[in-house]
């Protein structure tokens, strides 16, 4: 796979060093045979450093997928940017490849692959994706979802005890920040779920876990910023990936003492404490016999469960925002479903259709973005935005498709989003309707369909297979929860009429999160 040309920092590198680095990528590119990919897209002759095409993608790559998808006849487009060619494949491979072992979602992400987001350096391992812990990690969020049920009351308690303290009970408007707000909310759910309630209010532990994934996403740009062969060595110089390894070390200074005490519980067989992913994965790896790094496997299921999370949560408030009319049904029905005078129960979570349809709907426009370290880089402060490519594979040999279509070996590819705009699946696709789900819930082909957690072919945001995301049933929890409690005790209205523009980041479309609300505090009618 043939990648661009990435200029070397000037701070430090002599002349000679910058041209003998700049006569390697040429004869690479001149003397290395090419994998057998369909031409680029964006490819233009004698482009040799892909300036040209690299400002294509970078222009608009999503009207480049959907002329790309139009008008070639074999199935594949590669549009080219900047860490070289990426195949993009519409979504109706996607049924085929999911669960295909030729196909790794893993190494796509790995420090085998050409997508390079460094999981092999000191610091940057804590990618949900990676192969590191996948042994311990994807065990515990298989068991964190066994335990969804007896989860809501201790997840409820942290988004009341965060409303409280930062909302508070003012009765006159004030302004909150949207991202700010919405990470901060679920970033202490999910730390109560994480690390128990001994950590999970703790202000230090939390301000580690809601930077590091920006911390980390600034020191890839700047690692990238030099070429690749002196990865290895320049990431021990650069102040941003010491201080992404700096945040490791005060998260185990944390962690630790916590693990240490689970663990002489269980050594006296005192009974079993409160789910947390940090005892059960310890205890796990304990009996499986695994090495692990605890701190780097909480860091992972942080990471994984706080942003995107977060992310969807404020779309939808935004989107409710917007349409205010939503506000009285929302809450009629939250009402019902927690009308028992017995607070927060989990099955009264699945009574919230409208509710769903509205989170399913906001997810359809707005995907999440994949992850903000994929080429190329979103802006690390820019964690709010959607995706245009998803569900991310590599091919681990040659592989023919069973209508022909050859994907060589080593080639990165992902599925186009554009179904979520096919007015055959999706009538008025361009339209919010908070109410699509709903509808959809009532046709019995397409019942099954309408969950908020289905992962299927037409809607590929938690992507499919035995790697869709295995944390969509806490973050659908989560979300409602959040959006129960806000509803029934606050009213809120955006400030100004028109929230921050999207703007294209290679296959991100990202929005600048400084989206402000009003809220007051009011009455609830039920108590959760």
């Amino acid at each position: 796979m043939d990648s661009a040309f990435v200029l070397p920092h000037p701070a430090s590198m002599g002349a000679s060093c910058i041209l003998g680095l700049l006569l390697l990528t040429i004869l690479r590119a001149l003397l290395i045979p090419k994998k057998a990919l369909p031409l680029a897209i964006n490819h233009h002759r004698w482009d040799i450093f892909n300036r040209r095409a690299i400002q294509d993608f970078t222009a608009n790559p999503q009207d480049l997928i959907k002329a790309g998808l139009k008008k070639v006849i074999d199935p594949q487009i590669a549009p080219r940017f900047a860490k070289g060619t990426f195949l993009v494949l519409p979504e109706r491979y996607s049924e085929e490849v999911k669960n295909d072992e030729r196909f790794s979602a893993y190494e796509a992400l790995s420090r085998s692959s050409p997508q390079i987001i460094l999981l092999e350096l000191p610091g940057f391992e804590s990618v949900f994706e990676g192969l590191m812990h996948n042994d311990v990690v994807l065990p515990g969020v298989a068991a964190m979802n066994r335990q969804l049920a007896s989860l809501t009351s201790p997840m409820s308690e942290e988004v009341s005890h965060y409303l409280q303290t930062n909302w508070t009970d003012d009765p006159d408007w004030h302004t909150q920040s949207v991202s700010a707000s919405m990470s901060g909310l679920i970033g202490q759910a999910a730390a109560r779920i994480i690390v128990g309630p001994e950590l999970c209010r703790n202000k230090e532990y939390h301000a580690i876990t809601l930077s590091y994934t920006m911390s980390r996403g600034r020191a890839l740009a700047a690692i990238h910023a030099w070429p690749r062969a002196l990865h290895p060595l320049i990431h021990w110089f650069l102040p941003s990936c010491r201080n992404v390894r700096t945040q490791i070390r005060r998260a185990e200074k944390l962690i630790t003492p916590i693990l240490e005490r689970t663990r002489r519980h269980r050594a006296r067989g005192d009974p079993p404490q409160a789910f947390s992913t940090l005892a059960w994965s310890d205890e796990y790896a304990r009996a499986q016999g695994r090495s692990y790094n605890a701190t780097l496997a909480q860091m992972r299921f942080t990471s994984s469960s706080i942003h995107n999370t977060s992310d969807l949560l404020g779309k939808v408030m935004l989107r409710i925002c917007q349409r205010p009319d939503l506000i009285e049904p929302l809450r009629r029905e939250i009402v019902a479903a927690f009308d028992g005078g017995s607070g927060a129960q989990h099955h009264s979570l699945g009574k919230l259709k409208l509710m769903e349809s509205v989170m399913k709907e906001t997810q359809r426009l707005e995907p999440a973005a994949e992850r903000v370290s994929y080429p190329p880089p979103l802006t690390p402060e820019r964690l709010t935005g959607y995706s245009i490519v998803n569900m991310f594979r590599v091919a681990k040999e040659t592989v023919t498709l069973s209508d022909g279509t050859t994907i060589p070996k080593g080639t990165i590819f992902g599925f186009s989003y554009q179904n979520r705009f096919d007015p055959s699946m999706y009538p008025d696709p361009e339209t919010f309707d908070p109410y699509r789900f709903m509808r959809m819930r009532q046709d019995p082909v397409q019942a099954s369909l309408a969950s908020f957690t289905k992962a299927r072919s037409t809607h590929l945001s938690f992507g499919l297979g035995r790697h869709a995301c295995p944390g969509r049933f806490m973050a659908n929890d989560m979300i409602k929860l959040a959006l129960s409690h806000i509803l029934l005790k606050y009213d809120f209205k955006l400030v100004g009429e028109e929230l921050p523009k999207l703007e294209m980041h290679g296959f991100v479309y990202a929005r600048e999160p400084t989206a402000q609300i009003l809220v007051r505090r009011r009455q609830e009618e039920v108590v959760l």
